[in-house]
């Protein structure tokens, strides 16, 4: 290259000219800029050709202003000059590149409004909101559970949630989530039924409110959790125990595992309510089994009647407390006893029977709601005349043997354990 570049960078308008020359200098190249103000040819050299650039715009820029201030502007036009001069001041930028900027966003949004732009990026990447990896933040969420006292086995199904959410979008920004990405991947999970999706979702709609609540996710507005669809339930049959199977499956139990049965099939709790229930919980005296906010599904504290067969099989083998199922895992005790009876457990067919049983003998789907922790739809929808009134009847005459609770000791003692006290407060 020639000491001097025959073509320089032009800048102009109409009326002015401002050059930028490429100059040899030390084995390197500066760059000149030129241009011309009230007859005079002024001069500045830059190391940087962006800089160079940068400054050849304000020129041309200034120039046209003093022409335009002293030639061609009205007073209204000097006036609304000067305005946007003091507008654009604070931002420390000259007129004329506030001028290109707002172009520029223009073309961007296609016409529509700069400053709702703005306001919607304010919103959705607000830069003082705290900023943490997704997987952190569900660690924060699960301990924030954990401290608030939820149940073993929410924090169970929160903790597999959010898991499978981190493996699969751990490396996506938080604002960056989508909800059909999140209905993909939900949908992508094969082996969940729509019940199970749901119960999904709930878990990460909650999670999106403690974002909020935590300023991770702009209050104001809903979250990409909220999006997301919801799964329609499948139809899944009701099954129920016949008054013949229960008779069968009680003559076999054990006394560790026979208040579990007898409480679910003539009571109606849930497994899980089971599985939390203390023998204090239960008043024989006053016919009623108190099922604590704490204990049931919808946090609602609840009075469930005991039932003449229930008493008798409950009052000779009653402690003054204790765990009624004392079960680390009840779910795994049920299958073993099928197995060694050869029979196949019923999933919630205990409570699905004594729903439908109830309701049978007394038509009062109001009354069995309230008893069962259910609303009367449900109750309505899914047990309504399933069984005759003959057969409930059979089902709650369905009483313990001539020799209970004996038993139970001589079962226990076939299988070469300790004998059963009654009276202890807790099970040998």
């Amino acid at each position: 290259m020639s000491a001097r570049k025959k073509t320089p960078i032009v800048f102009s308008d109409e009326h002015h000219e401002v050059k930028i020359y490429t100059v040899k200098c030390r084995g390197g190249f500066i760059y000149q800029l030129s241009s011309y103000r009230a007859g005079q040819r002024q001069r500045r050299t830059f190391a940087d050709l962006d800089e160079a650039k940068r400054m050849a715009r304000l020129q041309l820029s200034q120039l046209a202003g003093e022409r335009l201030g002293a030639k061609t502007l009205s007073a209204t036009e000097m006036e609304g000059y000067a305005l946007a001069a003091r507008q654009i001041e604070p931002t420390g930028m000259p007129l004329h590149v506030c001028a290109e900027l707002f172009a520029e966003a223009h073309r961007v949004l296609n016409g529509h409004s700069i400053l709702d732009a703005a306001r919607y990026y304010m919103v959705h990447y607000d830069p003082s909101r705290p900023r943490k990896a997704l997987p952190e933040l569900a660690d924060e969420f699960l301990e924030s559970r954990r401290a608030t006292g939820m149940s073993a086995k929410y924090l169970m199904t929160a903790r597999w949630t959010l898991r499978h959410l981190v493996n699969a979008f751990g490396k996506t920004p938080l604002d960056d989530l989508d909800a059909g990405a999140l209905d993909r991947w939900m949908e992508s999970r094969s082996n969940l039924a729509n019940r199970s999706r749901n119960t999904c979702r709930v878990i990460l709609v909650a999670f999106g409110n403690f974002l909020k609540k935590r300023r991770y996710l702009a209050a104001e507005r809903p979250t990409v959790f909220d999006g997301m669809s919801v799964w329609k339930d499948e139809i899944v049959p009701v099954t129920l125990y016949t008054p013949d199977e229960m008779q069968f499956l009680l003559g076999k139990a054990g006394e560790m595992l026979l208040p579990y049965l007898v409480i679910g099939a003539f009571a109606g709790l849930r497994n899980i309510e089971i599985t939390r229930l203390d023998w204090s919980h239960i008043r024989l005296a006053r016919g009623f089994i108190e099922c604590e906010a704490s204990m049931t599904k919808t946090r609602r504290r609840r009075l469930v009647p005991i039932s003449e067969n229930l008493l008798a099989w409950l009052q000779p083998i009653a402690l003054p407390a204790g765990p009624v199922a004392p079960y680390r895992d009840v779910a795994t005790a049920l299958d073993y006893f099928c197995k060694k009876i050869a029979t196949t457990w019923k999933r919630n067919a205990l409570r699905h029977s004594y729903i439908s049983y109830r309701l049978a003998l007394v038509p009062d789907t109001a009354r069995v709601a309230l008893e069962c922790g259910n609303s009367p739809n449900i109750i309505f929808q899914h047990y309504r005349e399933l069984v005759t009134p003959d057969q409930a009847q059979e089902w709650f005459n369905i009483f313990p043997p001539a020799d209970y609770p004996q038993c139970l000791i001589a079962r226990r003692n076939k299988h070469g354990r300790r004998n059963w006290r009654r009276g202890c407060s807790s099970l040998p």
